[in-house]
Order: C-alpha cells, then structure tokens, then sequence
C-alpha cells in the first residue's frame, strides 16, 4: 500500500472517532482521581505507582475505554472500502499496516495519559514530589518502576488493538471484533475474582501485570514483565501469520 492510501485510513479513524476518544480521554484522566491508594504513601511518585497498579483504572476503565475506542478500528477494512484498498496492496500485511500504525498510536497515547493522569492527580492531591521508588526487579534493571507499569500498560494496549484486527480478518465482521473485546476486557477482572491459587500467585494471563504491583500474593513478581511481552509477541507473530500466509481472497 503506498503512502497515498494509508493517511487516509489513518485520518478517517481519527475523524470518525474524535467524540468516542475525547470521551475515552475524559473517563481514563478521571480515573486517576478517583483511586483511593491502597497503601499509606506520602509523594507523588508513590503515589503514581500505586494508581498505574490501581484495580479501578486497569481491571475497569482502561478496557472499556479500549473497547469503546477499538472494536471498529478495522471498520472499513471489513466493508465496501476495501474493494478499493486491497488491490492495491501487494499482501494482507499492507493492508493492514495503517490499523497497526493507529493501534501503535493509541499505545502511545494511552502510555501519555497515564503518565500525565497519575502526576496530575498526586500533585493535585497534595502529596510531595519526590523520585519515583523502585522495587527490586526494577532495581535490577536500573529502571524506575513507574516507567515499567507504563511500558506494560502500553504492551496491553498493543496487545488488545493486535487482537481486536486478528478477530476482524477472521471474522470480516464489527460485531465479532467487538465481542472479541468484551472477552479480553473480561478476561483480568473474571481470572481476579475467581479462586483460583494459580493465577493468582503467576501472572500468566494477559492483563495480569497491569495490577500485579499491588498484589501481594504474587510468588513470582520477576514473571511480570516476562509474560505481558510474550503475550505481544505471540499475538504479533500471529497476526503476522495471518496477513502473510491466508489462502482466501479476503
């Protein structure tokens, strides 16, 4: 697909969803305000690390706005419009690049909302500022742990936009890219309030490491980070399967 033809995908999407994302932005940002710290904290810092770990913003409102913001994000591709752009795209992988492109956008986007939501709301709420605390696989790593939960909230986000474009190639439907959302939304909140030990002490389902900072009955913290990359890196290496090796004319 040439340059000419994936600025138009790209800037229908943000045109035809400006309200959808103001009202996403709206409902993320206040989030962070609404977080009640789990644990006595006294900066800012601590206080961005908590609320980045927060069950209401990660098992609640983090998927439903990627909900709201996503399940058509493939609409034209899977509608009259791609009559037009397919033929001129040498693979399914070049026509599918521009949704990926967004799909990297909104990670980023989200990844900067959090960051300035969770500042915002500390330093609204009075704490002091002070340098990000570190725990100590972030200690290991000599990375502050507040940028580790924003690069796991980003892989999330990666994650469910790269599942939402697999379900819409597979099913050729809206409709089945927005159920495939509700699942994946529900997937972390259902898997969190089931009994099940396992799951509890291993994050090994996607999602898991959004939350996981402030659970402690986690066994193997050094498995967070490990386990939400797999899980972009399978999720990517199965899209890239699709768009390079399907057998039917889309």
């Amino acid at each position: 697909m040439t340059t000419s033809n994936r600025y138009p995908v790209f800037y229908d999407y943000y045109r035809t969803h400006a309200l959808r994302l103001g009202l996403g932005i709206l409902l993320f940002g206040a989030a962070f305000f609404l977080t009640t710290p789990v644990y006595p904290i006294q900066s800012v810092g601590s206080f961005m690390i908590d609320s980045l770990g927060n069950q209401l913003v990660t098992l609640w409102i983090l998927p439903v706005v990627l909900t709201l913001v996503s399940y058509d994000l493939m609409a034209p591709g899977v509608s009259a419009y791609r009559v037009l752009v397919l033929p001129r795209a040498a693979s399914y992988a070049q026509f599918v690049r521009p949704y990926l492109v967004i799909a990297g956008c909104n990670s980023l986007a989200v990844i900067g909302l959090a960051a300035v939501g969770s500042l915002l709301a500390g330093l609204i709420r009075g704490y002091a500022w002070s340098s990000p605390a570190v725990y100590p696989l972030a200690a290991l790593a000599g990375v502050p742990v507040i940028v580790e939960r924003l690069v796991m909230i980003g892989c999330f986000v990666w994650w469910f936009e790269s599942v939402t474009l697999l379900a819409s190639l597979i099913t050729r439907r809206v409709l089945g890219a927005f159920l495939t959302d509700i699942g994946l939304g529900a997937i972390p909140l259902i898997i969190f309030k089931l009994p099940l030990t396992l799951l509890h002490r291993y994050p090994l389902y996607p999602g898991a490491s959004l939350f996981w900072g402030n659970y402690g009955l986690a066994a193997q913290p050094a498995l967070i980070d490990f386990v939400g990359l797999t899980w972009v890196a399978v999720t990517s290496g199965v899209l890239w399967f699709v768009c390079n090796h399907a057998r039917r004319q889309y």
